[in-house]
């Protein structure tokens, strides 16, 4: 970093290191991020008749949203299927900023040309 320079009075303008020029009056852009975490809640409300319906009982419906790929017996129709199912209904999403509340997200600061989202 440059040593400090004291100036006695205001100047035409005034340099970054980089040499980028800023006249009194403008605004230098000051972008600062934080890598947050986030859980997102989709709230769905199923009928079970639908689900009677499509899977033949609540134990089918329960192992095809339990099931993993890791599973030995994984079922890839039964996990299509359901997908395909639960697709049709409406969802509320809810988000939940965790790392805002708890704190344990890195920030960066930057002087910028442009903001990155405006």
């Amino acid at each position: 970093m440059s040593e400090e320079v004291k100036l006695k009075g205001p100047l035409d303008s005034y340099k970054l290191e980089d040499g980028t020029e800023y006249k009194p009056g403008d605004a230098l852009k000051f972008e600062t991020r934080e890598y947050h975490q986030t859980t997102h809640y989709i709230n769905r409300e199923i009928p079970v008749d639908d689900i009677i319906e499509e899977f033949g009982n609540l134990v089918n419906f329960e192992k095809a949203c339990y099931q993993s790929y890791k599973d030995d017996d994984y079922d890839s129709e039964l996990d299509d299927k359901y997908w395909e199912f639960v697709q049709q209904y409406d969802y509320e999403r809810h988000e939940d900023l965790w790392t805002d509340r708890k704190g344990g997200y890195d920030v960066d600061s930057e002087i910028v040309n442009e903001f990155t989202m405006d």
